[in-house]
């Protein structure tokens, strides 16, 4: 059942708005512009993996998507997270393209499109063990002991993964998303015989 919905963030509604009033050779057009194609792209992917999570029982699981949670100092963000009286899952959803390449000795993850061009970004394995290690600290505070499990769920079909030689148990947690389900299954499986909610 879905908890909290997905809705279409306000910057994404900022940019929009800002993009129909400012001037077509404003200085700073390009960079909203830039802004906004990266953000609605990462939303787009977001909205891709709703449609396998809604053929997930819905007595079973409690869907929450874009979460802002305080740690105490800071806030933590979470593309969705699922719960189960078992387990919780957190999902951070990637809608990249062309090929992403795992890099285990710098800890990033390069993207090569199909024009290319090459760009990096933070490992994403390590942003959601840093969501994990934030959720827990979160649900300890109020007497929760639960295993949090996360995948990175990557929203186009077509991505190429790749990692170094020797470190494919590195992509174990990266997934496309027609896989999501099945991947959903096992870990309830792993976890079947354990109730902690």
């Amino acid at each position: 059942m879905i908890e909290k919905d997905r809705f279409i963030p306000i910057r994404i509604q900022k940019n929009h708005a800002l993009l129909k009033r400012i001037v077509k050779n404003h200085p700073k057009r390009l960079v909203i512009e830039s802004d906004q194609t990266r953000r609605l792209a990462g939303y787009k992917g977001e909205q891709a993996i709703d449609f396998h999570l809604s053929k997930l029982l819905e007595k079973e699981f409690l869907i929450f998507h874009d979460l802002r949670l305080s740690s105490g100092k800071h806030f933590f963000q979470i593309d969705t997270l699922i719960l189960n009286h078992a387990f919780a899952l957190i999902l951070e959803v990637k809608n990249y393209g062309g090929t992403l390449y795992f890099d285990p000795d710098f800890n990033q993850l390069i993207q090569t499109n199909s024009k290319g061009e090459v760009k990096g970004y933070p490992n994403p394995i390590e942003q959601a063990r840093v969501q994990c290690s934030e959720m827990k600290k979160w649900l300890l505070k109020r007497d929760i002991n639960i295993p949090i499990e996360f995948f990175i769920v990557i929203s186009k079909p077509s991505t190429i993964l790749k990692t170094a030689p020797g470190h494919a148990k590195m992509l174990q947690k990266v997934l496309h998303v027609q896989l999501l389900l099945k991947s959903i299954e096992k870990i309830k499986a792993s976890h079947k015989k354990k109730s902690y909610l």
